[in-house]
């Protein structure tokens, strides 16, 4: 396999060899410089955000400790500023959640009071009715005089348009969904901004502390209580249960290489033992070398690829503690 294996967009597209065709190449040992570090990548523990200019108020966990993923990591000294915004914050939305509800209260009494003002006037409107229609009668057997039918015709009248009032005031209050009321749609929309700026308050309180990403560990600390947390970050993390060599191959090597090659570690601080592993990936890009030979002849202006190798179990958990550490790899690959 060639330069970009086991990617979408390999940059070179060899012929496909036969199973025996490749018994039959020779093969060829790639040595290169590499560095140990997780599978997963060594990721940094950065300041929360909107955390600015706080310092660090704990910290809660030390190097080379295994946390769980959402762990608590550090508390930023901008924590009670931060609790109390959102305390205040959650009495606004109360308030606003008082006077929404007493809002529709006060409708619903109200519709409740034109209700029995209707069927007040309305019981009215009928005696007033019914003395009209006997004083008609008794004015005409004489019994009463004109000015006192009169009087009656009057407050039929009036109870009638006192009646047509009370329906048109008991209209206003017939509806099919109280939160349409104008006065309701305004307090419901006050308590959306309250619970806003709550919303708002509580992600700020998040800026004040920092929780592990995953499951992993704390490699090193960068930043200490008291301190802002350095350019760096406040710690750099990991998951160390799988882990990964990363090789700096020469660009001349790279054709000998193919996915699943298997590879071979060894360093000064592993003494006789080796660690063994497979190419999981072969980079796309010719960088400039990062790892120098100590030896004086070295090439320090080289060309090479990066090259993933992903340890076996036992080598992972044997290099779970040599985070960083520069390794020697030994490589059997095809010679083309």
């Amino acid at each position: 396999m060639k330069p970009g294996g086991g990617t979408k967009h390999p940059i070179a597209l060899p012929e496909q060899l036969s199973d025996q065709a490749i018994e039959q190449l020779e093969v060829e040992t790639v040595t290169a410089l590499g560095t140990l570090l997780p599978l997963q990548d060594v990721s940094v523990l950065a300041p929360p955000f909107g955390s600015n200019d706080a310092r660090i108020a704990q910290l809660l966990v030390q190097e080379g400790e295994r946390v769980a993923a959402g762990q608590m990591i550090a508390v930023m000294d901008n924590l009670n500023k931060l609790e109390a915004d959102v305390q205040s914050a959650q009495a606004q939305v109360q308030v606003a959640e008082a006077q929404l509800a007493q809002i529709k209260t006060s409708i619903a009494n109200s519709r409740l009071k034109a209700i029995a003002e209707v069927e007040r006037i309305e019981a009215n409107y009928l005696q007033a009715k019914n003395d009209l229609s006997r004083g008609q009668e008794l004015k005409k057997s004489g019994v009463i005089t004109q000015s006192e039918l009169d009087r009656l015709t009057a407050l039929e009248e009036s109870t009638s348009r006192s009646l047509d009032s009370a329906k048109a005031n008991l209209a206003n209050y017939q509806y099919s969904n109280i939160d349409n009321q104008t006065d309701v749609k305004l307090a419901s929309s006050n308590l959306f901004a309250a619970n806003a700026q709550l919303k708002a308050k509580q992600q700020d309180m998040e800026s004040a502390s920092l929780r592990a990403p995953s499951d992993g560990v704390i490699l090193t600390i960068y930043s200490r209580v008291g301190e802002r947390p350095s350019s760096l970050g406040i710690a750099s993390f990991g998951d160390t249960s799988k882990m990964q060599a990363k090789l700096e191959v020469y660009q001349s090597d790279v054709q000998h290489l193919q996915l699943g090659a298997p590879v071979y570690l060894r360093a000064d601080a592993l003494g006789k033992e080796q660690l063994n592993g497979t190419i999981i990936r072969i980079g796309l890009e010719v960088k400039k070398q990062q790892l120098i030979a100590a030896s004086p002849a070295a090439n320090t202006d080289a060309r090479v690829v990066i090259v993933n190798v992903e340890l076996s179990p036992e080598s992972s958990e044997q290099a779970a503690s040599l985070n960083g550490l520069e390794v020697t790899a030994t490589i059997q690959g095809l010679r083309q």
